[in-house]
C-alpha cells in the first residue's frame, strides 16, 4: 500500500477537537501514521497538495437509498456507493424499503452479501420496523440484530400506531439499536388528499402539520419506551424541531438531521398547498422553516446532515414526479454553497462525521478520525473549488439524474475520499504527484 502525504493542508476532526491550518497529513499502512508540518515521509510516498485544501475524517451518510433488491433501474450497489465515494462519503447507512423491503433475516442476509461484493465505501444496513413497512407487525427485532443491522426503519412511510412504534422502540433499545421513522403522519395526509388511492409515497399535499403531528406523538411513545432511542429523519419544519427541543429539555433520547436540500431551496408558491414541482417527501418548505433549519443546525439540535439520496429513472408523468432527489455527490457543494458556511465549516463537519456517528451508536464503528493510529479514512477537498453538477458521462456516478442542482453553480468540491488508506475516489486531474522524499 503506498504511503500517501497531504501537504499543507487544513486538518479538521470534530473527534479531536483538531483545527490546524498548513499542516500534513500521513497516511501509511492504512492508518493514520503522522500529522504535523514539514513531516518527513518515507522513500515512494505520494503527495497530494492543493491550496486551500481540507483534510477531515471521512463522512458518513445515515440515510441512503440504494435501491437493491427490487429497484436496480434506478440505482445500483456499485453506481450509488461510487457516488458516495464522490461526494466525500467512506460509509452510508442503506435504507430498508426496497422490493421486497428489507423485513426478513433471509433478505438482510443476502443483502448483506451483496453489500460486501460489490460496494465502493462501507454500506450499514438498515432493516424495516414492521413487516412489509405496513406500520401493523414488528419484525423479528432481535435476529435481524444479530444478523447486523445497523438499525430499523420503515422509510417512507409512517404507518405504525404507538403501540406498535413502543414495541419496536423497546426490542431495538435492549440491542441499543436505533430506530428510525419518516415523520409524516399519513392521518394527516390522508385527510389532506381525500379520494386519492396511491401509495403515500406520492401523494402530492403534504402539510407541515404531519410532521409536527408524527413527531409529537413519536416523542410521547419515547417518554414511556425506558432504554430507547428515537432518530427522526429529514425535518424541515420549526415546529418539528421546537419539539425536538424540548424532548432534549425533559432528557429524551433523541436526534434528528436534515437534508442539504432542506437547507438550501424553498417552496414553490405556485404548488399545490406551497408544495414543488421539484418534488421531495418532505416537501421543500418555507423560507422561516429553511432558516429553522440551518439555525438548529448550527445550534446543535440536529445533530446530522443526511441526504436521502432517493435516485429515480426518468418520470414517465411528469405532473406525478417520483419523490426524491440524487444527493451524495452535490451534497457538500450545496452544504458550502449556504450563507455562513465559511465560518461554520467546523460544525458541518461534525454533522457530517461525528453527528451521524452519534445518531447510530452501536449500529456503526465510532467516527473516524484523524489522530495517529487511527484507520485512514478521510476525506480530502477545495472549500473554495466551483463546479457545476453535469450529466454528461463521466462527471456524475449516480443512476439518478434527478436532482434540481443540475446547471447550478456549486462551492466546493472532493479531491479524494479515502477508505483504510486507499483512495476510493480520486477526482482526475487532480493535483496529484509523486513525492520526492521530504526529510525534513
Amino acid at each position: 500500500m503506498t504511503p500517501i502525504v497531504v501537504r499543507r493542508a487544513r486538518l479538521l476532526d470534530p473527534a479531536a477537537g483538531l483545527d490546524e491550518p498548513a499542516t500534513d497529513c500521513l497516511i501509511a499502512e492504512g492508518r493514520i501514521a503522522a500529522v504535523g508540518r514539514g513531516l518527513a515521509v518515507p522513500d515512494g510516498t505520494v503527495a497530494w497538495e492543493a491550496p486551500g485544501s481540507v483534510v477531515a475524517p471521512a463522512f458518513l451518510d445515515c440515510h441512503v437509498h440504494l435501491r437493491t433488491p427490487g429497484q436496480t433501474r434506478k440505482e445500483t450497489i456499485a453506481r450509488g456507493t461510487q457516488a458516495a465515494a464522490r461526494g466525500g462519503f467512506a460509509a452510508v447507512c442503506a435504507m430498508a424499503n426496497t422490493t421486497p423491503p428489507v423485513d426478513d433475516p433471509a433478505v438482510l442476509g443476502g443483502l448483506q452479501r451483496q453489500n460486501a461484493a460489490q460496494a465502493r465505501v462501507a454500506v450499514h444496513q438498515f432493516a424495516a420496523c414492521t413487516v412489509g413497512l405496513e406500520g401493523r407487525e414488528p419484525v423479528d427485532v432481535e435476529r435481524l440484530a444479530d444478523l447486523g443491522a445497523a438499525g430499523f426503519s420503515d422509510d417512507g412511510r409512517h404507518a405504525m400506531a404507538p403501540a406498535v412504534l413502543a414495541e419496536v422502540l423497546r426490542r431495538a433499545g435492549r440491542r441499543q439499536l436505533v430506530v428510525a421513522i419518516h415523520p409524516e403522519d399519513e392521518a394527516v395526509l390522508r385527510a389532506a388528499n381525500p379520494g386519492n388511492l396511491g401509495p403515500p409515497s406520492l401523494w402530492a399535499v403534504r402539510p407541515a402539520d404531519a410532521e409536527a403531528q408524527a413527531v409529537l406523538v413519536a416523542l410521547d411513545t419515547l417518554a414511556r419506551t425506558p432504554g430507547a432511542r428515537l432518530h427522526l429523519q429529514h425535518l424541515s419544519t420549526r415546529a418539528g424541531l421546537d419539539l425536538v427541543r424540548a424532548a432534549r429539555r425533559a432528557g429524551l433520547a433523541v436526534t434528528c438531521e436534515v437534508t442539504p436540500h432542506h437547507l438550501a431551496l424553498i417552496a414553490d408558491p405556485q404548488g399545490p398547498d406551497g408544495g414543488t414541482a421539484r418534488a421531495c417527501n418532505p416537501p421543500l418548505r418555507s423560507t422561516a422553516d429553511r432558516e429553522a433549519c440551518w439555525a438548529a443546525l448550527i445550534d446543535g439540535t440536529i445533530d446530522a446532515v443526511a441526504t436521502d439520496h432517493a435516485p429515480h429513472e426518468p418520470d414517465a408523468d411528469p405532473s406525478r414526479p417520483q419523490p426524491g432527489f440524487s444527493g451524495l455527490e452535490v451534497a457538500l457543494g450545496v452544504l458550502l454553497g449556504l450563507p455562513g458556511a465559511d465560518e461554520q465549516l467546523p460544525r458541518l463537519v461534525a454533522a457530517l462525521t461525528t453527528g451521524p456517528s452519534r445518531v447510530l451508536g452501536a449500529g456503526v464503528a465510532p467516527a473516524p478520525s484523524l489522530r495517529p493510529g487511527a484507520p485512514a479514512d478521510l476525506v480530502w477537498f477545495n472549500p473554495r473549488a466551483a463546479w457545476t453538477p453535469s450529466a454528461e458521462a463521466g462527471a456524475w456516478c449516480s443512476g439518478g439524474r434527478n436532482t434540481p442542482f443540475w446547471a447550478t453553480p456549486l462551492r466546493g468540491r472532493v479531491l479524494a475520499t479515502v477508505r483504510g488508506g486507499r483512495p476510493v475516489y480520486l477526482r482526475v486531474p487532480a493535483p496529484l504527484v509523486a513525492s520526492r522524499p521530504d526529510r525534513g
